[in-house]
C-alpha cells in the first residue's frame, strides 16, 4: 500500500513538474511575426544592418537622420512582434525630432536568429548590443542614445537602462513591473491554477536565466537608472494593467521620472494614438540635444492628475 501512494505521488510530481516546464517554454517561445512592412511604405531612408548579439545574428534597420544631428533612439518591440510594427513610432521621432532611429528584431522574433527559451534578460542583452553596434559607427553620437520599447521590450528598456550607462534617456511604454501577474492572468484564462504551477513556471524561466528570476524583474531595478525616464501606459489596458506603471513609478527615482496615463489606449493601441506620439517627441526633444550626460537635477514634470492608487 505505501508503495502504491508513493508511486502516485511520484508520478504526480513529475506530471506537475512536466506540465509547468511546457507552459515555461510555450511562455519563451514568441511567433514569429509576419508583418511584410518596411521603411519604404513610410517613405524613410534606411539601410539593412546586420550584428552580433550572444552569438546569434540579428537584423535591423538603421535611419540616418536627414540633418547633422547625430542622436540615435533605439526601438524595440513587444512580445512575438517585430521591427516592422514599430514602423509608425520610428517615423515619428524621425520627423518631429530629427534624430537617427536604429530599429532591430530581438532573437525569436522578425527576421533574427532562434536562441532557445527567449527571456527578458536576452532582449535586455540584444538591445545592448544593439549599442555595440551603434558604437561602431562613425554617423552616430554616443553620448546621445535613447531607448524606447513597448510592453515587453518597455521591460526591456528599462532593465538594459539599469545595466547600462550608455543609455542617456529612456522610454518605456504599457511595461510590465514583473511578468508574475500576466503570467498568473495568462494561466487562469486556461483555468490553471495559481499554486503549485506559477512557482513552478518560474523556477523554471530562472534556470534559463541563470540566476533568481526576481533579480531581472523591472520594479526591482528601475531604481539603479540615473538618466530622464518616462512612463506611458494605457488605461484601457487588460492584457498588463496600468497598476504596473504605478508600481514602477514607486520604486524609481522619482525626480527623474515622467509618467503618464493615456485614458483612451489599450496594450495595443497606444503605439499608433497621437497622445503618445506626442509625449514622445517632446521627451526626446527635450532629452536627446542636450550636454548632460548622467544624471540631471531636474525633477520632471507628470501628469497631476495621474492616481498612483488606480
Amino acid at each position: 500500500m505505501v508503495n502504491i501512494i508513493l508511486t502516485i505521488l511520484l508520478i504526480t510530481f513529475f506530471l506537475v513538474a512536466g506540465f509547468s516546464w511546457l507552459i515555461a517554454r510555450l511562455w519563451c517561445l514568441p511567433q514569429r511575426d509576419k508583418s511584410k512592412k518596411r521603411p519604404e511604405e513610410y517613405n524613410i531612408h534606411y539601410e539593412n544592418v546586420s550584428f552580433p548579439s550572444s552569438n546569434r545574428t540579428l537584423q535591423g534597420w538603421f535611419m540616418p537622420a536627414s540633418t547633422n544631428k547625430k542622436p540615435v533612439v533605439i526601438i524595440q518591440h513587444g512580445w512575438s512582434h517585430s521591427k516592422s510594427r514599430m514602423l509608425p513610432v520610428a517615423k515619428e521621432v524621425i520627423d518631429k525630432v530629427g534624430c537617427s532611429v536604429f530599429m532591430f528584431d530581438s532573437r525569436g522574433h522578425g527576421e533574427s536568429d532562434n536562441d532557445g527559451p527567449v527571456t527578458l534578460l536576452k532582449m535586455a542583452e540584444d538591445l545592448r548590443s544593439s549599442i555595440n553596434y551603434l558604437k561602431t559607427r562613425k554617423d552616430v553620437d554616443m553620448h546621445n542614445i535613447g531607448v524606447f520599447g513597448h510592453s515587453i521590450g518597455g521591460a526591456s528598456s528599462i532593465l538594459a537602462g539599469s545595466l547600462d550607462n550608455r543609455i542617456n534617456a529612456i522610454i518605456s511604454t504599457s511595461a510590465f513591473a514583473d511578468p508574475v501577474g500576466v503570467t498568473t492572468k495568462f494561466m487562469k484564462k486556461f483555468h490553471i491554477p495559481e499554486w503549485p504551477f506559477v512557482k513552478l513556471v518560474f523556477m523554471f524561466i530562472g534556470g534559463w536565466v541563470g540566476e533568481p528570476i526576481e533579480n531581472i524583474f523591472p520594479r526591482n531595478n528601475i531604481h539603479k537608472i540615473k538618466v530622464p525616464t518616462l512612463l506611458i501606459h494605457g488605461k484601457k489596458d487588460n492584457f498588463i494593467p496600468p497598476e504596473n506603471m504605478a508600481i514602477l513609478y514607486e520604486n524609481s527615482n522619482s525626480e527623474l521620472t515622467e509618467l503618464h496615463l493615456l485614458p483612451d489606449c489599450s496594450h495595443s493601441n497606444i503605439i499608433v494614438h497621437s497622445s503618445h506620439f506626442q509625449l514622445v517627441t517632446d521627451f526626446l526633444k527635450k532629452h536627446m540635444f542636450t550636454e548632460k550626460k548622467n544624471v540631471t537635477t531636474e525633477k520632471l514634470a507628470y501628469h497631476s492628475n495621474v492616481n498612483l492608487s488606480f
